[in-house]
C-alpha cells in the first residue's frame, strides 16, 4: 500500500513538474502576457499578491522582476491616463460581480519602458472561493499594430467623411449658385482634388464674370443703337414728310409750268395769227390806196394807236426780258415766268384791240379812201412796223417757250429724283424701324441673360453694380 502511495505521488509529482514546465514555457514563447491577482478575505487572511509572467515584463520592455515588480503599482502606473478611469472601473466591475456575468476583456494602452505608449488587450477572470477569498488570472497580448491600423482606418474614415462633408457642401452651394464658396483646407490625402474643385470653380467664376462683362457691355452698345435708331427712326419719318412735301411742291410746279408752257404756246398761236391779220391789213392797205384819200381826219387817232402798239412792243420786250431772265433761275423762277406770261397775254390781248381799232379806222377810211391816201401810206407803213415788232416778240415768245421746255423736264427729272429719294427714305425709316426693334429684343435678350447670371455670386464689377442697382 505504501509502494502504491508512494507511486502515486510520484506520478503526481512528475504530472505537476509537466505542467509547471509547460506553463513556463507557454509562458515564455507564446507571445501571451499573464497575469493573476490573489485577493484575500477577511475570514481566509493573508495578503493580496500580483504576479507578471517574463512575457508580460518582455511585452512591456521589462526583462526582469527588479525592473518590473510583483505589484500592482507596477501595471496600474503605466496606464494612460486616458485609459485608466475606464480600466480600472471595468476590473472593480468584474470583481463586485459574484454572479461571473460580468467579463474583464479591455482595450488601452499601457507605457512601455521606453516610455513610448502601445496598445494593448487584458481579459481575464475570477475563481471566487468559499472562504470568500478570489483569484483572478488573464492574459496580455499586444494589439498595437492592429489598434494602430483600426485607428488609422477610423482616421481615414474620418477625413473620407469631412472631406465628402466639405465636398457636399460646397456642391450645394454651388448648386445652388454660389460660386464664392471655396473647399476649405484638407488633409494631403484630398489636398489635390480640392484644390482642383477649387479651380474648376474659379474658372467657372471666372467664365461667368467674364460672361457677366460682356453682357453689360452688349447691353450698353444696344442701348447705344436703340438710342441712335430711335433717332435715325425719327429722322428718317421727318425727312420722309419733307421728301413728299418736296414732290409734292415739284408737282404743282411741274404743272404750273406745264400751264405756263401751254399759255405761252397759245400767245404764239395768237401772236402768229395776230401777225397775219397784220400782214394781211397791209396788203389791204396798199390795195386801197387810192380809196382812203379821205383818212387824214383819222391819222391822229392812227398815230395814238401806233403809239399805244410802240408802248406795248416796248413793255412787251422788257417782260419778255424779265422772263427770260426768270426762266434762267431754277425754283420759284416758274411763279415769276406766270407772272409775266399773264402779262405778255394781256399785252396781245391789248395790241389785238388796237388792232381792231385800227381795223375799225381803216374801215372808215377805206370810205374816204380818195382823201386819205397819203395817210393811208402811213398807216402801212405803221403796220409792217407794228408785224416785224409782233414777229420780234413771237420769235422771243418762242426762245421763252423753249426755255419753259428744257425747265419742265428738268423739274420731271427732279421730281423722279425726288419721288426716288422718298422711296428710299421710306426704306430707310422701315430699316431704322426694325432695327429699333431688334434691339429691344436683344435687350431683352441680354436682360434675361443678365437675369439667369444673377443667380450666381461672382465677383465683379459687373454684378455689384448689378445687385446695387437690384436694390
Amino acid at each position: 500500500m505504501d509502494l502504491f502511495n508512494k507511486g502515486k505521488t510520484g506520478a503526481l509529482a512528475e504530472s505537476a513538474s509537466n505542467t509547471s514546465q509547460k506553463a513556463d514555457l507557454f509562458g515564455r514563447f507564446a507571445g501571451v502576457g499573464l497575469w493573476d491577482v490573489y485577493l484575500p478575505s477577511a475570514t481566509a487572511g493573508g495578503q493580496e499578491r500580483h504576479t507578471f509572467s517574463a512575457e508580460f515584463r518582455r511585452l512591456l520592455g521589462f526583462r526582469s522582476e527588479a525592473d518590473f515588480p510583483n505589484v500592482v503599482s507596477s501595471w496600474a502606473t503605466r496606464i494612460h491616463p486616458d485609459d485608466l478611469e475606464f480600466v480600472t472601473s471595468s476590473f472593480g466591475a468584474h470583481l463586485a460581480d459574484a454572479s461571473g456575468k460580468t467579463s474583464f476583456d479591455v482595450t488601452y494602452r499601457l507605457a512601455t519602458a521606453s516610455g513610448e505608449y502601445r496598445w494593448f488587450r487584458s481579459t481575464g477572470g475570477t475563481d471566487r472561493r468559499s472562504d470568500g477569498s478570489a483569484w483572478a488570472a488573464g492574459s496580455l497580448i499586444d494589439i498595437h499594430a492592429q489598434k494602430t491600423l483600426e485607428l488609422q482606418v477610423q482616421q481615414d474614415a474620418e477625413l473620407d467623411r469631412n472631406f465628402l462633408e466639405a465636398l457636399s457642401r460646397a456642391m450645394a452651394a454651388l448648386a445652388d449658385g454660389d460660386l464664392l464658396n471655396r473647399m476649405p483646407d484638407t488633409d494631403q490625402k484630398f489636398e489635390k482634388s480640392a484644390q482642383d474643385f477649387n479651380k474648376a470653380v474659379s474658372s467657372l467664376a471666372s467664365a461667368l464674370g467674364n460672361v457677366l462683362e460682356s453682357a453689360e457691355k452688349i447691353t450698353d452698345k444696344a442701348r447705344s443703337i436703340t438710342v441712335a435708331a430711335n433717332r435715325l427712326s425719327s429722322r428718317s419719318e421727318i425727312q420722309a414728310v419733307r421728301v413728299e412735301e418736296s414732290a409734292a411742291a415739284l408737282g404743282q410746279i411741274n404743272q404750273a409750268i406745264g400751264a405756263s408752257l401751254r399759255n405761252t404756246e397759245t400767245a404764239i398761236a395768237g401772236m402768229a395769227k395776230a401777225q397775219e391779220e397784220a400782214q394781211s391789213a397791209s396788203a389791204i392797205v396798199r390795195d386801197a390806196t387810192a380809196s382812203v384819200q379821205e383818212i387824214a381826219t383819222s391819222s391822229n387817232e392812227i398815230s395814238g394807236i401806233t403809239s399805244m402798239i410802240d408802248e406795248i412792243a416796248f413793255q412787251t420786250n422788257l417782260l419778255a426780258l424779265n422772263a427770260g431772265v426768270e426762266a434762267a433761275r431754277a425754283g420759284e423762277s416758274g411763279r415769276g415766268f406766270a407772272v409775266v406770261a399773264t402779262e405778255v397775254r394781256a399785252l396781245a390781248q391789248r395790241s389785238a384791240v388796237a388792232a381792231k381799232k385800227i381795223r375799225e379806222l381803216l374801215d372808215q377810211a377805206s370810205k374816204e379812201v380818195d382823201i386819205g391816201v397819203q395817210k393811208v401810206a402811213n398807216a402801212e407803213s405803221s403796220l409792217q412796223k407794228i408785224s416785224t415788232r409782233i414777229a420780234e416778240l413771237v420769235q422771243l415768245i418762242g426762245l421763252i417757250a423753249t426755255s419753259t421746255r428744257e425747265q419742265a423736264s428738268a423739274v420731271r427729272q427732279l421730281s423722279d429724283a425726288v419721288a426716288s429719294i422718298d422711296e428710299d427714305t421710306q426704306l430707310n425709316a422701315t430699316m431704322a424701324s426694325d432695327t429699333n426693334n431688334a434691339c429691344a429684343q436683344l435687350d431683352g435678350i441680354v436682360e434675361q441673360l443678365t437675369k439667369g447670371l444673377q443667380l450666381f455670386q461672382v465677383r465683379s464689377r459687373a454684378m455689384d453694380r448689378l445687385r446695387l442697382v437690384s436694390k
